[in-house]
């Protein structure tokens, strides 16, 4: 069931096709949500002053 919404999203266009998200490569994808985790993360130590 899970597959088919899935699959009827894509073909609405709600969500990219599986070929889209494999077009970004893994590692840059990775190193930048990890860069994002990571600047969030200080942000709330500043805000917090813990920082």
């Amino acid at each position: 069931k899970l597959v088919q919404q899935c699959e009827k999203r894509i073909a609405a266009g709600h969500l990219e096709q599986p070929d889209e998200y494999e077009a970004i490569p893994y590692r840059d994808q990775m190193m930048e949500r990890l860069r994002f985790g990571r600047d969030y993360l200080l942000g709330v130590l500043e805000r917090r002053s813990l920082r």
